[in-house]
């Protein structure tokens, strides 16, 4: 089978009957005249592809209706035009897909590829793969995002994971041999090294394919995730009903006959043409790629051969051609095209019911907590960062904690936020044991981090506010500072006049500041850290620090409020400074500390208490002494 005929032909020679029928005026004629037909332009007989591309003149007598033809051709192309985009297209050897039986692969075992680590995040603890979705059951990322090796069969070359042969066949390892040869992971069929390098050069740069690279992961990962192997092969899917499997067949033969195909990279063009995404043009010379499936009057920037859909880089130049929408993509999304696909398990959902939740699509059972697995067929759940969650996972591990009962405060359930610390609103009340006055949109104060309403401490709201004079309307929040009350919007900084309402502000030399104000004019900057100290700081030398920045040169342990010295310049802790400075009596052995006075003799140190005859323990400091094998004795013991 010639893959892609029924699509060629009937492009090509669109094409090629549409320019005869053109005049100076632009106007249409009936039909291309006959000599056309005749001689039979694009038609050749030097082996399959050139059938493959002329074989749509034989046995035609009439032009297709001009409402079948493309617009822009009859705006913007004359008969000449076309005969040279058309020696581009002649030019070039495309590679044709065929069904290979022989390359269906089973699937892939899992001992091939468990304990990979994931390149996308640091908290997998090796790849596990989930029972059904196609992801890691540690950190969720795609299997495609962790480290597979290259010699799995998970991994493995487009041919494979499609279960298509090449026409005319080339072996896959020669290939490969080829790329790397040239420093790639993948090189475009049948250019030069100088050429290679050109074309690599239009790509951008952390998406080139260069063997070790970031390129290198990114095309792997694009070549796993634009040929999923579910799409290709019923060996790669949960069990499929027989309809099923009928219509994944059917799916795979349209792909083969009319869709897929490698585009093909013509070094230098002989005419100029005009980008099919960008629509800028592509000069004489120029590099462009072309697709057998779209014809010879498309062609594109070597950039600009991505996918329709996300717009990514179709990887190795396999493309899926629309033929109704004129456009490009990878083979994942020209299946999504035709048949929804499942959220949960990646797989297409071929027949059968299905249902849709979040703009996903999901077969049945498979709309399940993505922390858990717990269904959420008919039960509530929540959103959290695109993924669906059950209430309990939620108030596990993304819900606030109220301040007063320490429960979670689940979705739907209101959460009163004050200075970044939450309460239900039913527990947001006065913590004094006789009152517990609810305190929503009341005033209060806090006292030892408890919350007191404005009675119970003491305090009496005026009628009016401090600041502008005006009443307070009924129920209208108020702020208390200073036995003082405040309309919430008159509460504001005393620099830049900004309000402040219930936020937190910083009091210095009398006036209430808000955090940037403090920033820009007050702030201290540590000089450990060249931070700003919003908060507790040691002052030591001049020099500003944070508590916590304020440490120990040995063990890093905080400094602010305990005994230290300087050693070389640096502090250091009384532990770490005897343990590694402070010298050592070498006669007791014990340190010695502080002003005590000590003798030092031959590169010891003794106590002076400890510096005495061997004999009769006089003490020798300031004394004449002599030394016998070692050991000091005094002039008297001696003589």
């Amino acid at each position: 089978m010639d893959v892609g005929r029924p699509h060629a032909e009937k492009t090509f020679k669109q094409h090629y009957e549409a320019s005869p029928a053109l005049e100076s005026t632009g106007k249409t004629k009936e039909g291309p005249p006959q000599e056309y037909l005749e001689e039979g332009y694009g038609k050749r007989d030097e082996g399959p592809r050139e059938e493959l591309k002329g074989a749509a003149t034989a046995g035609r007598k009439e032009a297709p209706p001009p409402h079948k033809l493309p617009k822009k051709w009859f705006a913007t192309h004359t008969s000449t035009s076309i005969e040279m985009s058309a020696a581009d297209f002649d030019s070039l050897d495309f590679i044709i897909f065929q069904p290979d039986s022989s390359r269906s692969k089973e699937p892939f075992a899992a001992g091939e590829i468990e304990g990979q680590p994931c390149l996308d995040c640091c908290n997998c603890r090796g790849l596990s793969s989930h029972p059904w979705r196609k992801s890691c059951i540690f950190c969720k990322c795609p299997l495609e995002c962790h480290d597979i090796p290259l010699n799995t069969s998970y991994n493995n070359l487009p041919e494979d994971r499609m279960g298509v042969e090449e026409k005319p066949p080339k072996s896959s390892l020669t290939k490969v041999k080829e790329a790397n040869a040239e420093g790639f992971v993948w090189v475009p069929a049948g250019l030069t090294s100088g050429q290679i390098t050109e074309f690599m050069s239009k790509l951008p740069e952390e998406k080139i394919p260069k063997l070790e690279s970031k390129g290198a992961r990114y095309w792997l990962k694009q070549r796993v995730y634009q040929m999923p192997l579910q799409d290709f092969s019923t060996k790669h899917c949960r069990k499929l009903a027989l309809d099923q499997k009928m219509a994944m067949d059917d799916m795979c033969m349209k792909r083969i006959d009319k869709a897929v195909g490698v585009g093909a990279v013509k070094t230098g063009l002989t005419m100029p043409a005009s980008c099919n995404k960008c629509t800028m043009q592509v000069n004489v010379g120029e590099m462009a790629v072309f697709a057998l499936r779209s014809g010879p009057d498309t062609c594109w920037h070597v950039q600009c051969f991505v996918c329709s859909e996300d717009g990514e880089l179709l990887v190795d130049l396999i493309y899926c051609w629309d033929e109704e929408k004129q456009k490009l993509y990878c083979p994942r999304h020209w299946s999504e095209s035709l048949k929804p696909r499942c959220a949960g398990c990646e797989e297409l959902i071929y027949v059968g019911e299905y249902s849709q939740a979040m703009d996903h699509n999901w077969h049945p059972g498979h709309l399940c907590c993505y922390f858990c697995d717990e269904s959420l067929s008919n039960q509530k759940f929540v959103t959290v960062d695109g993924q669906p969650s059950c209430i309990n996972c939620y108030d596990k591990k993304f819900a606030n904690t109220c301040e007063n009962c320490k429960n979670a405060i689940g979705p739907g359930t209101k959460d009163v936020d004050v200075r970044g610390k939450h309460w239900h609103e039913e527990c947001f009340v006065c913590s004094q044991p006789d009152c517990k006055k609810p305190l929503l949109n009341q005033g209060f104060t806090f006292k030892d981090d408890n919350l007191i309403c404005h009675p119970c401490r003491g305090i009496t709201p005026s009628k009016v506010c401090e600041a502008c004079g005006g009443d307070f309307a009924p129920g209208e929040k108020k702020v208390g500072y200073q036995s003082k009350t405040f309309h919430e919007k008159c509460f504001a900084c005393d620099e830049c006049k900004q309000p402040i309402g219930t936020q937190q502000f910083i009091r210095r030399e009398d006036k209430r500041l808000c955090g940037k104000c403090y920033e820009t004019g007050y702030a201290r900057i540590c000089v450990r850290c060249n931070e700003l100290i919003k908060t507790a700081s040691v002052k030591h030398d001049g020099n500003v620090y944070h508590s916590e920045c304020f440490t120990c040169t040995m063990c890093s342990q905080p400094l602010a409020g305990k005994p230290f010295t300087k050693h070389e310049g640096n502090n250091v802790c009384e532990d770490c400074y005897r343990s590694n400075f402070a010298k050592r009596c070498a006669a007791c052995e014990k340190l010695i500390e502080g002003s005590v006075k000590f003798v030092a003799y031959g590169e010891k140190f003794y106590h002076r208490d400890c510096f005495v005859c061997s004999k009769c323990g006089m003490a020798l400091a300031g004394e004449k002494f002599r030394v016998v094998e070692e050991d000091k004795i005094c002039i008297k013991c001696s003589s």
